[in-house]
């Protein structure tokens, strides 16, 4: 019982982390549209949005999302114990609460450049 209450906070979480993935592609996008790539501080999507527009940001965030999901899945599925279920708990967290952050400031940009 235990494991799979475990299992479920853990999904709960991933899902958490793609709501937040798509809440932030869909704030930047926006930005991008009205102000280009040089809105983007990440190196790596602004590179993906310079290459590929709009669609290279959400081929990234698709990929980095498919990639957490695999590895949740896999460890998961054949190296959950204890003390490093606790560590992926904490590591959602923190990941979580970094992409919130980040799209708060999205939307904060977001309602900035629409009420000026």
């Amino acid at each position: 019982m235990k494991d799979s209450l475990s299992k479920s906070n853990l999904w709960g979480l991933f899902a958490v982390l793609a709501m937040l993935n798509v809440w932030d592609a869909a704030t930047t996008a926006v930005l991008v549209a009205k102000f280009g790539a040089d809105v983007e501080a990440n190196p790596i999507m602004h590179h993906a949005i310079s290459l590929y527009g709009i669609s290279g940001l959400y081929m990234m965030k698709f990929l980095v999302v498919s990639f957490l999901g695999l590895v949740l899945a896999t460890y998961l599925r054949y190296y959950q114990k204890h003390s490093t279920s606790k560590m992926i708990q904490r590591s959602l967290w923190v990941l979580n609460a970094m992409i919130a952050l980040i799209v708060v400031n999205n939307m904060i940009l977001v309602y900035h450049t629409f009420t000026i």
